[in-house]
């Protein structure tokens, strides 16, 4: 039978306490106990430590004081565990829930009520939402970089060039959305990635239908790959060598995923080169889809990999690709038509002499003022998507031209 201390005795409440660890016992374990240290209790005031702090122990056949903590040792050591590290700990053979019971049987709460202070250190919450962010980069900051790839690009292209000299001294284009020194600017809706059925090959599910946009990303790297010949930095083989060549050559463009922008040069206006290059890499086009369906009578089977890591390599490009339409649309601009985003591109087309005018339905170069009229179709950037958008800025390009 268990028997209570004397006072003033070395093993008292207080002695054990100013020693700083003390002796517990757990139900399932009567002829062991566990050392526990205060110190680890102490910030989380549970339970155990006010019955520690204010009753006597008891004490067992061999003298030893101990107190009872009321729970079986497996959840009491996981819940020790956690205190110690301020993580949660699960140990063999206990559930969560089994250990949440613990903390609740020990008054321990795992976070702050948000409408009431902390009397005392807690367990941190889950480390989720926005105010633990996890991206390596700030969305500000990727905001910011993109609006200088699209102000780059856009100063940088030359189809949008031909298109304000021709409004100058061409014969008129109906719906142009163009003056010698303005521009109606469309900002492409993202086209969606289709997901293949279940068993599919998912590079022959992206190749067959043929999307507009993977053509276009193709005969663009065509293009690229073109330029590289012309320079004998590659060979006409599909190889793997040449593929690493090519795709680390278009990774390394300061335009990013826009490096294609410098590529748009509408037929009227290339030049002899040029147009060598538009037949080349519409050949290059050609084999990569043939080599993809018809690879079960195609004998090389590099060129069979260089051809689906292509078509890999493009719908990556894709899936990296901001959807402009999202970033610089209105949905969720303010009372003005304003947005942080639209505000960075108009800073970093300022830099470039390049002005927004207004956008669609707004006044001013963030934001009130009169819709785009339903006769006029405002040019495509970077015309990889086929669906209409609803961000659409009047650019002013006077102060450079």
């Amino acid at each position: 039978m268990d028997r209570q201390s004397e006072p003033g005795d070395a093993t008292d409440p207080a002695a054990m306490a100013a020693s700083g660890h003390v002796l517990v016992r757990c139900f399932d374990m009567v002829d062991d106990l566990i050392e526990v240290d205060l110190a680890v209790l102490e910030p989380f005031q549970p339970r155990l430590l006010a019955l520690i702090k204010h009753d006597p122990p008891a004490v067992d056949e061999d003298g030893r004081k101990f107190w009872r903590t009321g729970l079986p040792v497996h959840v009491f050591s996981s819940l020790l565990m956690s205190l110690k590290t301020r993580r949660l700990c699960l140990g063999k053979n206990v559930s969560l829930s089994m250990l949440m019971h613990a903390f609740e049987h020990e008054g321990i709460v795992l976070a702050t009520p948000f409408d009431e202070p902390a009397h005392f250190q807690r367990l941190p919450g889950p480390q989720a939402g926005v105010a633990h962010p996890k991206l390596d980069e700030r969305a500000v900051t990727s905001l910011k970089g993109i609006a200088e790839q699209v102000a780059t690009a856009l100063v940088s292209w030359p189809r949008l060039e031909d298109k304000l000299r021709l409004a100058q001294k061409g014969a008129g284009l109906p719906r142009s959305c163009v003056s010698p020194t303005r521009v109606w600017l469309s900002f492409d809706v993202k086209p969606a990635l289709d997901r293949p059925e279940a068993g599919a090959d998912r590079i022959v599910a992206l190749v067959k239908p043929w999307p507009s946009w993977l053509k276009t990303l193709l005969l663009n790297i065509g293009l690229s790959r073109a330029q590289l010949l012309r320079r004998g930095v590659i060979s006409e083989e599909f190889s793997m060598e040449t593929y690493k060549t090519l795709t680390e050559t278009i990774r390394s463009s300061p335009l990013g995923i826009l490096w294609a922008i410098a590529h748009d040069v509408p037929s009227h206006a290339r030049t002899g080169e040029e147009n060598l290059n538009f037949h080349k890499a519409h050949d290059f086009v050609g084999k990569v889809r043939q080599a993809v369906l018809g690879a079960a009578l195609e004998p090389d089977h590099t060129k069979i990999q260089f051809a689906r890591s292509i078509v890999q390599f493009a719908s990556t490009i894709l899936t990296n690709a901001p959807n402009f339409a999202s970033v610089y649309g209105p949905e969720c601009a303010d009372a003005n038509g304003g947005t942080v985003e639209r505000k960075f591109l108009a800073d970093s087309l300022a830099e470039r002499g390049v002005d927004v005018v207004r956008w669609v339905g707004t006044g001013g170069p963030y934001g009130g003022g009169a819709p785009l009229p339903d006769v006029a179709r405002p040019m495509s950037f970077p015309s990889l998507g086929d669906t209409e958008s609803r961000a659409v800025a009047l650019l002013d390009f006077s102060r450079v031209l």
